[in-house]
């Protein structure tokens, strides 16, 4: 009803507008420069210029995987399920399968978050999925795999259970595996890590980030390990940091940066060469800070490219990094437009609707005396009959009825109040956002697309390996169809095959971005 979506639109304080979806282009490459996003601030200079050029991959619709690492050579992908099998691209683009062998592997392995160190690549898994975590597999090449036991101890503790191990990093002293554990019958957490000098013997650390702290990933630095999370229960709420120099004791850590702003709810941290790098939301725009040992924290300089504007704010998402660069990827938010006054004139009274305000002023016509104020939800001021459609309007101090009109009625005037004012009116309180990639080779100059503009979704590709920034390339990687609809592209080859054949794991679409010659 259109009364009823007034106020709501009101007290939302956000409108929609109405855009029109594209698909993905015809061609298979697609040039993406720094003017990419209308609106968005042009680079201080025009020789700081970067450009992107996206090319939709060669295994792209082909197979699924279960991740996509990028290694000093180029990039593997990875499947476990459903026969263990690999690809090895240099580019991204052109992908070519590989042998993959598991020693001493169960016909069905379960591998999860391989990483990549000096020494070579790590994952822990079991036999299945349906098994807990108790093998670890070791790898030179990243394609031939050995298995060994993982002989971990627990932490014993009443009425708790183990999760067990989730993922294994690799760091400068050594390995790091994280694992939690929840209480039974109630949603709280507790983690714990396994440190170990060379993947044989572990040492179990049971609580390190201490009582009601939530954590996420653990990555490596150039000198210890950094995490990020928030403490379940605390007064602030906030983003926490925890860092160590050995992966065993951990220290928490809140830089002045993060106490009045907004880390990425996605992934928060992000590896960037030896160090991690952070997005934060503020007044004035997005903010990015490095930091070597995840204590001691340091800002790269601002960037015009993500600063708020009149046009828009910009909302980080997730960051992922990698030797070519930072991406970001976020939302495009517009800002509120202001709400015009409805007037309706009827009965001798003319009576303003503040839709900002959420307030109603009746003045009489021939005095021009204001009568009285209310708030529209005041049911005994405004009688909202749903039955037939009306409100009626009461006097507060009286109680003598005033007048009566209909939601079609004051659908009308909002109409011709929206439109006098040149507003486009919504029927939402949801504001219209735009799903954007940024990219910058160095954390100052930075390109733009949208998504739908160039893929033809505005979904984010999946994570953890939906973003994966190489060498000379950045890999965008959605897992399902279902989640990102080609309109022109790979989909059509699928239309009408058995519905078995990609129930459990439907083929991946791949995008590879890389520099052109001026970037």
């Amino acid at each position: 009803m259109a009364f009823t979506l007034a106020v709501s639109a009101c007290t939302s304080g956000e409108v929609i507008t109405d855009t029109t979806g594209s698909t993905v282009p015809t061609d298979q490459v697609v040039s993406t420069p720094t003017t990419g996003v209308v609106s968005t601030p042009e680079p201080p200079t025009e020789d700081t210029a970067v450009v992107l050029e996206w090319t939709e991959a060669g295994l792209s619709g082909e197979t699924f995987f279960d991740q996509l690492l990028a290694t000093d050579h180029g990039f593997i992908a990875y499947r476990f399920a459903h026969g263990a099998r690999a690809w090895f691209s240099e580019d991204g683009i052109d992908w070519t399968e590989r042998d993959l062998v598991l020693e001493g592997a169960a016909e069905d392995p379960h591998l999860s978050e391989i990483t990549a160190g000096t020494s070579g690549y790590f994952a822990i898994g079991s036999d299945s999925d349906f098994e807990e975590v108790n093998k670890m597999w070791t790898s030179a090449d990243g394609f031939t795999w050995s298995q060994q036991e993982l002989d971990l101890e627990y932490p014993e503790l009443d009425g708790w259970e183990s999760a067990g191990p989730e993922s294994v990093v690799n760091g400068p002293t050594g390995f790091v595996i994280q694992g939690s554990m929840n209480r039974q019958g109630v949603d709280e957490h507790r983690f714990v890590v396994w440190t170990s000098a060379d993947g044989s013997t572990w040492n179990l650390v049971a609580d390190p980030f201490g009582p009601g702290a939530y954590v996420r990933e653990i990555l490596p630095t150039g000198t210890g390990y950094v995490t990020s999370g928030f403490v379940e229960g605390a007064d602030d709420g906030g983003d926490r940091f925890w860092w160590s120099p050995d992966g065993a004791s951990w220290k928490e850590s809140s830089p002045d940066f993060i106490s009045d702003a907004y880390l990425p709810p996605g992934r928060e941290l992000a590896q960037w060469d030896d160090k991690v790098v952070t997005a934060v939301g503020t007044e004035d725009g997005i903010r990015l800070w490095t930091s070597a040992d995840g204590d001691t924290w340091e800002p790269l300089p601002a960037s015009p490219s993500l600063d708020h504007t009149d046009q828009f704010h910009i909302v980080v998402i997730e960051i992922a990094a990698g030797p070519l660069g930072i991406v970001l990827l976020a939302e495009l938010e517009p800002p509120r437009q202001a709400l015009p006054p409805v007037t309706i004139e009827r009965d001798g009274l003319t009576l303003t609707f503040e839709l900002e305000t959420g307030r109603v002023v009746v003045v009489d016509q021939a005095t021009g005396t204001v009568l009285f104020e209310a708030s529209v939800e005041d049911e005994d001021t405004l009688i909202i009959d749903d039955e037939d459609g009306s409100i009626t309007v009461v006097h507060p101090d009286t109680g003598e009825t005033l007048t009566t009109f209909t939601f079609e009625e004051f659908g009308e005037a909002q109409e011709k109040a929206f439109e006098e004012a040149g507003f486009e009116g919504p029927e939402s309180g949801e504001p219209q956002l735009t799903s954007v990639l940024f990219f910058s080779p160095d954390g100052q100059r930075w390109t733009s697309l949208v998504l739908e503009e160039t893929f033809g979704s505005s979904d984010f590709p999946y994570s953890p390996s939906g973003v994966v920034v190489g060498d000379e390339a950045v890999i965008l990687h959605w897992s399902s169809f279902d989640s990102f609809q080609v309109v022109d592209g790979p989909e059509e080859e699928f239309e009408d095959a058995p519905v078995e054949e990609f129930e459990e794991d439907p083929p991946a679409v791949i995008w590879v971005g890389r520099l052109t010659d001026g970037g």
